[in-house]
This record gives structure tokens, C-alpha cells and sequence, in this order.
């Protein structure tokens, strides 16, 4: 386990954790599995981007290694027909971001192939006087 201090409170930044990150990230360790072994949240290593440029981009390097090793591993399992093809697609959708690409086009046709025809009807209807 990382450096966590006396009672459980969370530890404070140290520049080494860029290292840190990503090499956990070259493991293909997610950013959860990063805070654990800090010793801290995930939403702590989050707060940690927004503070410290150095650690944003080494997060960023360390999401992309991780991306890298899970994309290696799933080819490896589609070109050698094991693994869980649904285990691959929610870590692309639900971890990744990736999504399916849909190409929707609606075309509208009249009758006989013609232009659709429109017709308006208005009708006025007289009130009842008081």
C-alpha cells in the first residue's frame, strides 16, 4: 500500500506519484487501482489534475498506457478466440468512451415517389352569443 498518514487521512501530493501513475498505467491498471495504491480517492487523483499540470499530463500518459495495454489484450483475444467479447466491448464503452457509429438518414416520399403533399383545413365556427 502507498503512503497513507495516521489515521487514514488522505496523503499529500508528492511530485514522485507522476511516476507512479504511470507506471500502473503501463500495467494496465485503471485510475481506481492508481488511488488505492496512493492511498487516496479517485476524485482526489482528479483534484490532483486540476492543481498540478505535471500530474494531468501524467495521468493523461498513464489513462492512454492503460488504454493501450487493454486494447492490446482484447486484439489478442479476438485473434485467438478467447476472453469475453461482451468484457471488451463495455471496457471500450463504459471505461474508454468508445461508441458505436450510427449513420441514420430519414428520406420522405410522397405517393408514387413524388413530393409529400400538404393541406391545411381551417374552419371557423361561430360561437354561441351570450
Amino acid at each position: 500500500m502507498g503512503p497513507v498518514m495516521a489515521g487514514g487521512r488522505p496523503s499529500e501530493y508528492d511530485p514522485r506519484f507522476c511516476d507512479l501513475v504511470v507506471s500502473l498505467g503501463g500495467e494496465g491498471k485503471f485510475p481506481v487501482e492508481w488511488a488505492a495504491e496512493i492511498g487516496v480517492t479517485k476524485k482526489c487523483l482528479l483534484g490532483w489534475k486540476l492543481v498540478h499540470p505535471e500530474f494531468c499530463d501524467a495521468y493523461d500518459i498513464a489513462f492512454t498506457k492503460c488504454e493501450s495495454e487493454h486494447m492490446s489484450k482484447s486484439r489478442n483475444h479476438a485473434n485467438t478466440g478467447t476472453g469475453s467479447p461482451a468484457l471488451i466491448k463495455w471496457l471500450g464503452s463504459a471505461v474508454f468512451g468508445y461508441r458505436e457509429a450510427m449513420d441514420v438518414e430519414n428520406t420522405l416520399i410522397g405517393k408514387d415517389g413524388g413530393p409529400i403533399q400538404q393541406s391545411l383545413t381551417v374552419e371557423y365556427i361561430d360561437a354561441p352569443k351570450e
